[in-house]
């Protein structure tokens, strides 16, 4: 059974776009279309204090003015704020935490990014506050996932031959709530 093609299209309103933005665009576009797939406009705007409406604007009159279209998302920027903005679907992020925490994935975990640099010469979460039960609600800690410790991941793209596998021990514990109680960027996006 072969899967249709789905990709995005991702940009940030935390100014105006660019010509890498552009030529990422018309990439992602060319490829989904060359393979009869589907594209989804999925704007990031998780960043409040750095969105804002022009710079939305911004995505839908590049996209509008490079040709792109799109088969899922938000038409404008109306409809955007109104249906598809981050900042609406922190119910879901948090159901989605509250899972990950009720199975066992998470811990609390109050480090810094100095105290990391500092305790990791290559800048990869130690594992100082796994094992020590913090409180999960206290003030000034981050949620992290338990990354497996063994096995393999294959990942593999149209232009890779043959496929490379990555050993899990790569994985860093990352951090899934920040210190502020909102939701990181893997779970929002």
């Amino acid at each position: 059974m072969s899967q249709r093609l789905r990709t995005r299209i991702a940009p940030t309103p935390s100014g105006l776009l660019h010509p890498g933005n552009g030529l990422s665009f018309i990439m992602t576009w060319a490829i989904a279309r060359a393979a009869g797939g589907e594209i989804l406009l999925r704007i990031d705007d998780l960043d409040r204090a750095r969105c804002r409406e022009d710079y939305v604007a911004d995505i839908f009159e590049t996209l509008e003015w490079l040709g792109i279209d799109y088969d899922e998302g938000p038409f404008g920027v109306e409809d955007f704020f109104s249906n598809w903005s981050q900042q609406s679907r922190f119910e879901l992020y948090e159901g989605a935490l509250r899972q990950l925490k009720e199975q066992g994935h998470l811990f609390a975990c109050r480090c810094s990014r100095k105290e990391i640099r500092e305790a990791s010469a290559d800048g990869r979460y130690p594992g100082s506050c796994i094992g020590r039960s913090l409180d999960f609600d206290a003030s000034g800690n981050a949620w992290r996932v338990r990354a497996p410790l063994e096995g393999q991941r294959v990942l593999m793209n149209r232009w890779q031959h043959p496929a490379k596998a990555y050993s899990l021990e790569v994985l860093d514990d990352f951090v899934v709530r920040r210190k502020n109680k909102a939701p990181a960027y893997q779970i929002a996006s």
